[in-house]
């Protein structure tokens, strides 16, 4: 009878509010212990509750960004090299457009993307420790490193969405898009259409395997297109300001929306302090722009091909 009567008792109340007295009725604070609502709070009567009975850490405000900027471009285009210098081209393009699946709230569409570049993290550590258990010797040496670049926007036709530059070892290119797909559908909590009557323009995920290195260097172009041009300073140095303004992008740039927290992002596995290390291990050539040289490589094999060099002369040594 009380599970009845608490049952009717909230019957009129918005679900958010349902949930929350459901929560109190099982015995369960809102709001634990570090300050962390359970669930999403709104204005209701048990929001109130919850907001008058405990304290709520907020969350620490995010940037809000309309154009990446030119150290997210440097940043963004040494971790590509970095990628390419220690044996990885990113040959893997992943699309996510979030808004397809129904979301609409920026802060959650954030979450998910955490979320994704979370799990895609995971997908690589758990499928290296499946490959080193095999008795074939040439899949047990195999390495899938989490190594890729992202950047969020939002678009006319997509809304809020994630483009990734990633690395997939060639083999394992067709699992990793099942998994993918999968892994998309299943945090947007919808379906996965069916392929034959779906829209091609309509795909929550859509992924590319990329050939060869200069199509690895055109999507990175790609991705950047949303760099604010007129925002470069006007001291910087004039081939490195000419190549930005009249080489660097395949198309005209476009302002990519509105973005609140990180615009974009790398992999700890060809970031800064992956740099470094390579740096003293296995010595690092000068890369374009930290080291701005108009002669040396800006987009090419010149990475992959050094680092190949490199790390065969340090077996000879060795």
């Amino acid at each position: 009878m009380a599970d009845d009567f608490d049952s009717d008792r909230f019957r009129d109340l918005p679900e958010r509010e349902q949930r929350l007295a459901a929560l109190r009725r099982d015995g369960i604070e809102p709001i634990d212990r570090q300050g962390r609502p359970r669930v999403v709070l709104g204005d209701g009567p048990e929001s109130r509750l919850a907001l008058s009975t405990a304290h709520v850490r907020h969350a620490r405000q995010q940037p809000i960004s309309d154009h990446l900027t030119l150290a997210e471009w440097k940043r963004m285009y040494l971790a590509v090299a970095t990628a390419n210098y220690r044996g990885w081209m990113l040959n893997t393009f992943v699309t996510v457009s979030w808004e397809l699946s129904g979301v609409q709230h920026p802060p959650y569409i954030k979450s998910l993307h955490d979320r994704f570049t979370d799990l895609m993290r995971r997908w690589c550590r758990d499928v290296t420790k499946a490959l080193q258990k095999s008795p074939d010797t040439r899949l047990s040496q195999q390495e899938v490193p989490f190594a890729g670049i992202w950047v969020r926007e939002v678009g006319e036709r997509m809304g809020l969405h994630t483009h990734l530059l990633v690395h997939v070892p060639p083999p394992l290119f067709q699992r990793f898009r099942r998994w993918a797909r999968r892994a998309a559908h299943t945090l947007t909590e919808t379906p996965r259409p069916d392929p034959r009557t779906g829209s091609a323009g309509k795909q929550l995920v859509h992924i590319q395997q990329l050939s060869d290195v200069d199509g690895q260097w055109r999507v990175f172009r790609y991705m950047m297109k949303g760099i604010n041009r007129e925002t470069l300073p006007p001291t910087m140095q004039p081939d490195f300001r000419e190549f930005l303004t009249v080489e660097f992008p395949l198309q005209k740039t476009v302002p990519q929306g509105r973005i609140e927290g990180a615009r974009c992002g790398a992999s700890r596995s060809i970031g800064p302090a992956a740099r470094e290390h390579l740096r003293e291990t296995l010595g690092l050539p000068g890369m374009w722009p930290e080291d701005f040289d108009p002669a040396a490589p800006h987009y090419g094999r010149d990475y992959l091909n050094t680092g190949d060099l490199r790390r065969s002369l340090l077996q000879i040594e060795i």
